[in-house]
């Protein structure tokens, strides 16, 4: 049943949605549809020689830059349709998908793609709230892969005198991409509990998987077991916004795995040193890489981030920073630090504009090999070429 929801064409599903749009009267009439537009037009100066995922070296606009559209269909009653399409100038995602039915006022079923309610990620499922005008470092929430997943998730509303609590629970499978390599699980589960009184949220979720599945072209690794922890708030006292976070991520092989992994290394090693010829044998090299792997953790890191800003009419001059520490046996990511500041006007409800600066600085050691081919990941190079990098950018935010 979850593949149904992989497989079937997100355009076919928007058409269904705008059929009432286009034909007033039909079997949809009473349902009240909506399609909200949001999105940012930004260009950046990045220099250094790093390589981040969301922006080039150079000046350039395309990684700064998406549209979105959001779709909901609903009878304002139990049942409701929501849909929403994020496009770059290199990409279009399905951000999510989902049926909502509500048995009871504080009880919500979804069935499709949702995202894993994380306060980076998602705020909340609402229209236009997807991307909060404070950008947050990309450095930082990219590298939680274990972003959406496609099945079922409930949501309970618990009003207290002290506030209200929001409990929501999901299961289903994964299928993405971390740093350009495809992974997935069939099976994958997480909670979130989030807490909010007056300008106060507080948000704690945690994620597992027992058997994510990661593809590194000749590559696989089968049994992952990954773990997501993070604990997030937004407050704001008088002009005082903060917003802050503590992630602790962690993907590593099971012991099956990692047995099976050294056995076909021997095997590997033995045949090249019987037969040097054979040392250029993809097959054998695979072998010995996926050794070397399953040995030490896919990404192991703990992850801080704090946002500092201060209101003035329309105006928020911040201060943010960021940290990314990655355990000395986490292949594939880094630690590193940002730091730096901006300025936000809200010039109405629908358009902000922002001027941000901010610094990385990467720890070049030999561990934590980032996104670089594979032939430079598994050849033990110490130095990696990576340095430290300065981003400017400038952006328009619209939500209409």
């Amino acid at each position: 049943m979850l593949r149904v929801f992989k497989t079937k064409s997100i355009v076919a599903a928007t058409c269904l949605l705008l059929q009432p749009v286009l034909w007033g009267e039909s079997a949809y009439a009473t349902f009240r549809q909506s399609a909200r537009y949001f999105g940012t037009l930004g260009l950046g100066s990045f220099d250094g020689k790093y390589p981040l995922d969301d922006t080039d070296s150079g000046i350039n606009a395309t990684d700064l830059s998406r549209f979105g559209l959001n779709i909901s269909v609903t009878d304002d009653g139990e049942w409701s349709f929501f849909t929403e399409l994020v496009a770059q100038p290199n990409a279009v995602e399905a951000s999510w998908y989902f049926v909502n039915w509500r048995p009871l006022d504080p009880l919500i079923v979804r069935v499709g793609k949702t995202r894993f309610v994380n306060w980076l990620y998602s705020e909340t499922r609402s229209i236009g709230y997807t991307y909060p005008w404070p950008e947050l470092p990309p450095d930082l929430y990219r590298m939680n892969p274990l972003t959406g997943m496609y099945g079922v998730s409930t949501e309970y509303t618990l009003g207290t005198p002290i506030g209200e609590f929001l409990f929501d629970l999901q299961v289903g499978s994964i299928d993405g991409s971390f740093l350009e390599r495809r992974i997935k699980s069939e099976v994958a589960s997480a909670a979130t509990i989030t807490y909010q009184v007056d300008n106060f949220k507080w948000i704690f979720s945690a994620l597992l998987s027992n058997n994510l599945q990661l593809e590194l072209g000749p590559i696989t690794l089968k049994q992952v077991t990954a773990k997501y922890f993070t604990s997030s708030i937004k407050s704001q006292l008088g002009p005082i916004v903060v917003i802050s976070e503590i992630g602790r991520i962690q993907a590593a092989s099971s012991s099956a795995e990692r047995d099976s992994a050294r056995t076909e290394a021997a095997k590997a090693r033995a045949q090249i040193q019987s037969n040097p010829q054979n040392a250029a044998d993809p097959a054998l090299q695979a072998a010995i890489g996926k050794s070397i792997l399953a040995d030490g953790a896919v990404i192991s890191a703990t992850s801080g981030y704090i946002h500092l800003g201060y209101e003035i009419d329309n105006f928020q001059p911040y201060l943010i920073g960021a940290l990314f520490l990655a355990d000395k046996d986490s292949v594939f990511t880094k630690s590193q630090a940002r730091y730096g500041g901006g300025i936000l006007w809200t010039a109405s409800e629908q358009i902000a504009l922002k001027l941000m600066a901010t610094h990385v600085a990467i720890d070049n050691k030999d561990y934590g090999l980032s996104r670089l081919p594979q032939e430079v990941t598994l050849s033990g190079e110490t130095d990696l070429g990576i340095r430290p990098a300065t981003l400017v950018q400038a952006s328009v935010d619209f939500l209409f």
